[in-house]
Parts: C-alpha cells; structure tokens; sequence
C-alpha cells in the first residue's frame, strides 16, 4: 500500500487518501481508491430528499384517506336522511309514562341514528329517582329501544311529627314513595296498589327529598323489618298500615283493625330476636285469640317470654254482616199508646207458702242370730 502526501492550496499539508494498488495478470495495476467527503456529503443529501419526499408523499396518502372517509361518512352516513329516527320505543315495568322518559333523554324524531349518543342519553334517565337500570339499542335504519326498570316502592315516607293520613298523603304533591333500597322517590299518578302500601312516619325530614338515600338506622330498620313482614305467613291476620319509627329502639306498628304491635329493633333489648322469630310468635298470638274468640288491643313482642298481650274490652261487628233482631215475645204486656193513661199497677196477692213435708224413714228389718250347736 502506497501512501502519498497531498499539499493543500493554503500552502499545508492535507491528509493523504489512502488506496490500494492490486495487480492483475494481463491487466496492469488496479486502484481501489475511498470516497472523498464531497461525494459522502453529495449521497448523504439524496438520501435526505428521497426520505422527505416519502415522508410527504405518505403523509398526503394518509389526509386524504381521513377526509376522503369523513366525506363518505357524513354523505353516506350522518347525512343519509334513510337514517333518521323514526320510532322511540319505550319498554318499563313500572308506571312511569312514556313522555317523560322521552323527555328526559331528549330524544327528537328525525335526528341522525349516528349522531345519537347512548351513553349520555343513559346518564340522563338514570338521574331519575324511578329508574333502577337502563338498556338502550340502535336498531338501524331509524329506531332507538329503550328499556327501564323501575324501583318498586314498599312503603310511603312521611316525616317526623307529620300527621297527614293516607288519602291526604296521596293527594299532597310532595309525598314520596321509598324501594326496599331505601331511595326517596315522587310518583305523580300514584296506582291503587301504591297507595295502600304502609306509611313510615318519623323520618328525618333533612332527607327527604326525591332521589335521595335513606341513611337513619330507624328508617332502615323499619324497611328491613317490611322485607321480611312481605316474605313470611303473618300478612292474612296482620295487615301493617302504618310504622311508627319515632322512638329508635322499636316499631310501633297498627294494623287495619287498630291493632298496636311493638317489634323489637334488632340490635336493641335484653334479649334481641329476629324479625322472622317476631313475626312468628305474632302469627302464634293471633291463632290462639281466633281460637278463644277474643281480639287483642296491643301486644308487646319486645318481651320474649310470657309476651303482655291487651284485649280489647269491646268487640266490634264484623263489616257486612247483618245486625240481629230479636224475635217478639208472644207473651209480653204490650206498651201502652201515645196519649193514653197509663193504667194503675195492681197489687201482687202474696201467695200462701206451703211447708215441704219431710221424708218419713224406713225401717230396714235386721235378722237375728241363730244358736249354732
């Protein structure tokens, strides 16, 4: 390998290049000379530019897609008017109107079925106090099903002190229903069935208002112990109409026929019992007054053993049956009429007492004894 110096114009010495000189027979010598750096430089450039342009070429390719398919989309699609919503269909288990479920998802015929928006439409009806769960569809080309499931209210929430009684509760605007949940809710059009439900009465007016949660140990109790009452035998001779929670410690609760019957909370008491044990030895009380023909007044299941039971003093007639008559007396003095004298009461004639004769003893013959040899 040769190396030859190069002098630079500046009048130094420039670094050398470096080349191989290789022999071939009938050839001569062959050089194997590097690049210089202009050329390096030079082939550094075009690959720079060959990159760019791909580089935008593949950019360009890619816009073009996006708008082309947002073009398709909004000609094909959002503003296909074969997209348009024609039907709302509205399936609950609950007496909650249709109206007001379209109304509060704020849905409009004619909109875009694209450009509908399930998760907020699902957002909107959960934040009504009725609606427990919500499934919404797209059934294209042009139908939205949505489907609800209602709470179910077990009892009418009245606050403490309130002294408003069941047709007035129905017919105030501001009474409010309660599920098994504990969840306030407002039933405009009350049905028949949920205006015969219990009544609560005692609850903390801070919450009563509609979607909130009932959180007092006393209003949960009392739903706890209505969860039980609906699943056990007691409800054919005990029909709870209203629950008094005001004391904490126990339910008051009075049946249709004014009957008070004290339930201990669970927790509560010398001997704490079960809901279903109470409830149970009620059934037991009640068969045995059936069976004697009594009707109690109160009873007190705080007490486990030798439970106080107070009977009523006065016994009512059963509703619907017919008042007996008495039948007349054949023999009877029959009443004087208006205006006429009323006549003089003769004098008893004393009656002659005649003496019982006393019975006269009989003689009974006793035989004698006989010489024996």
């Amino acid at each position: 390998m040769l190396i030859a110096p190069v002098a630079s114009s500046s009048g130094g010495k420039r670094r050398a290049r470096q080349h191989r000189e290789i022999h071939i027979a009938g050839k001569g010598a062959i050089y194997n000379v590097t690049a210089t750096a202009p050329t390096r430089a030079k082939v550094r450039r075009s690959r720079a530019v060959r990159t760019a342009f791909l580089t935008l070429v593949s950019l360009g390719l890619l816009i073009g897609a996006i708008f082309g398919s947002l073009h398709i989309y909004d000609r094909y699609f959002v503003g296909n008017p074969a997209y348009e919503l024609k039907v709302v269909d509205v399936r609950t288990d609950g007496a909650l109107p249709r109206e007001s479920i379209i109304k509060a998802a704020g849905l409009q015929l004619g909109i875009n079925l694209f450009r509908v928006n399930l998760a907020e439409i699902s957002r909107r009806l959960e934040q009504l106090p009725q609606v427990e769960k919500v499934a919404l569809k797209k059934i294209f080309p042009g139908t939205v099903l949505i489907e609800i499931v209602e709470r179910r209210p077990i009892a009418w929430a009245l606050p403490l002190g309130s002294q408003e009684t069941r047709e007035q509760a129905a017919g105030n605007p501001a009474s409010l229903f309660v599920d098994a949940k504990g969840t306030l809710m407002h039933i405009r059009q009350p049905a028949p069935e949920h205006v015969a439900l219990p009544i609560i009465r005692g609850c903390p007016s801070t919450e009563l208002r509609p979607g909130a949660q009932l959180r007092a140990e006393a209003p949960l109790a009392a739903l706890a112990w209505l969860s039980v009452y609906k699943d056990s035998g007691s409800m054919a001779r005990f029909a709870a109409q209203e629950i008094d929670i005001s004391r904490g410690y126990a339910l008051i609760v009075t049946d249709r026929t004014g009957l008070a019957v004290t339930f201990g909370v669970e927790g509560y008491g010398v001997e704490p019992a079960s809901y279903a044990e109470q409830l149970a030895r009620l059934d037991t009380i009640l068969q045995e007054c059936e069976r004697s023909g009594q009707r109690p007044a109160s009873i007190n299941l705080m007490v486990a053993r030798n439970t106080p039971v107070i009977l009523s003093a006065d016994v009512t007639p059963t509703p619907g049956a017919a008042t007996p008559v008495p039948e007349p007396d054949l023999h009877a003095t029959p009443a004087p009429a208006r205006g006429a004298a009323t006549p003089a009461k003769p004098t008893p004639t004393p009656k002659k007492i005649t003496p019982t004769p006393k019975p006269t003893p009989t003689e009974i013959p006793v035989r004698k004894a006989l010489p024996v040899r």
